[in-house]
């Protein structure tokens, strides 16, 4: 397993692990490749679950998600949200992300 940090702060470096994971896939099939926080409560779940299932594709069942809250105040600037409706944010996106997989049109 192999796990890399969402962070949306100039301190660190990746803000997209999914697309660092997806390079990593490139060169090997036999690890898991896991987020150790996707920060949920700032993106869009539908989006997170695209990425997350077109990583699980390129990966060959590899791909995990971890999500998160976040640790850190400036994500919920950043993307215009108020950190004050962090549970809220948090409950509505987690349960989008899920239901996201179940959905047929």
């Amino acid at each position: 397993m192999f796990g890399i940090g969402e962070h949306h702060t100039r301190a660190f470096a990746i803000s997209s692990p999914a697309v660092v994971h997806a390079a990593i896939a490139r060169a090997t099939s036999r690890i898991t490749l896991t987020t150790t926080a996707t920060v949920l409560s700032v993106l869009d779940p539908v989006r997170v679950y695209q990425d997350f299932a077109t990583l699980d594709l390129v990966s060959y069942g590899g791909a995990e998600i971890i999500a998160g809250r976040s640790a850190f105040a400036e994500p919920f600037a950043l993307f215009g949200e108020d950190i004050a409706q962090l549970d809220d944010l948090f409950a509505r996106s987690s349960t989008c992300c899920c239901d996201s997989g179940t959905r047929t049109r």
